[in-house]
């Protein structure tokens, strides 16, 4: 009769767990952060550029052993503008356009968990092993996302451009689908932000005085540098002393090397009183980038003066000035 006993209360007790007890008795929990950094893609990308590191958000879940768990990840669009396709990073009111995707390959948009069509949470399986001293196990999935910064944005400022993004961890038992019916389990925030750094161009016209006969006057002629700088970028542009090294005593030398010589210097403005230098020597010209595009492209006029002096040999004289734009 004992024996009985003990027999029919091990069957009472597996009659107590139905199977939809069983499938629920679980928990799902994020063990780590991720952060979606795009490092320093250049100043106005213009190629696609990917997250250099590959974030990996890590989830561990606990329940009856054996068990296979679909943890499921959804991402909203993030903090910026509320946009998905695409995702924008902010810098006041600049906008930089990137994506999150669940595969390498970077088609698969992770979107939130209601999301429809091409872009919705992602899914992965984790059966938990035995504990040996007891009926609960645990499993853990590591589940990676992809980043990208879209080509060919232009007209962006300098700065770190970025947005935070609700990360929601759901589950679902057995054969279910992200898709459907699930469980809250997790939401942590997500960081995804970019560096772009500030740059310019300079490109530099000839400065000809022409034909003369004689250098018993001054001889004025003015040339035009172009400057291209990001939108907000500062910048100071420098001129050297060419071949004589001397920014106070500048020579077009014949035929480009002299010993003959004309001694010339070059201004920042019409007035000619102001030397262009490189800031130890005479001033230099500053700016700001502005406008869209690449940033407007500002003209600078360099103002040259070829003072009264003796008229040298005949022929062509050179000399090589070096434009330089620092930012």
């Amino acid at each position: 009769m004992i024996l009985r006993a003990v027999l029919a209360a091990l069957l009472a007790f597996g009659a107590l767990v139905p199977c939809a007890a069983w499938a629920q008795a679980f928990s799902c929990q994020a063990d780590t952060t991720p952060a979606l950094d795009f490092g320093r893609p250049g100043a106005n990308p213009t190629a696609t550029v990917d997250t250099a590191a590959t974030p990996t958000l890590r989830v561990t879940c606990t329940g009856w052993y054996n068990a296979t768990i679909k943890v499921c990840v959804g991402i909203n669009a993030g903090s910026v503008d509320g946009a998905l396709a695409p995702r924008r990073l902010g810098n006041g009111g600049a906008r930089l356009s990137y994506q999150i995707y669940g595969d390498a390959a970077r088609t698969q948009v992770v979107g939130p968990m209601a999301g429809s069509g091409s872009a919705g949470p992602l899914e992965a399986s984790v059966t938990l092993n035995q504990n040996p001293l007891l009926v609960f196990g645990s499993g853990t999935v590591e589940i990676p996302l992809y980043g990208r910064v879209f080509p060919d944005q232009s007209g962006l400022a300098a700065g770190t451009y970025q947005s935070n993004l609700t990360v929601q961890v759901d589950s679902v038992a057995g054969n279910g689908t992200c898709r459907g019916t699930h469980n809250p389990e997790d939401t942590l925030t997500m960081n995804a932000r970019a560096v772009l750094p500030g740059s310019c161009s300079i490109v530099a016209d000839d400065l000809n005085f022409g034909t003369r006969a004689s250098l018993a006057s001054a001889v004025d002629a003015s040339t035009t540098l172009t400057v291209t700088c990001t939108s907000g970028t500062a910048y100071a542009v420098r001129l050297d002393g060419g071949r004589a090294g001397n920014i106070a005593a500048r020579r077009m030398y014949l035929n480009g090397s002299g010993p003959q010589a004309i001694a010339y210097d070059l201004y920042t403005h019409a007035a000619r009183t102001q030397p262009w230098g490189d800031g130890s020597v005479g001033a230099v010209v500053e700016g700001v980038g502005a406008g869209t595009g690449l940033g407007t492209p500002q003209v600078l006029t360099v103002y040259g003066r070829v003072p009264a002096q003796a008229t040298p040999v005949s022929g062509t004289y050179r000399d090589v000035v070096t434009a330089t734009v620092e930012y």
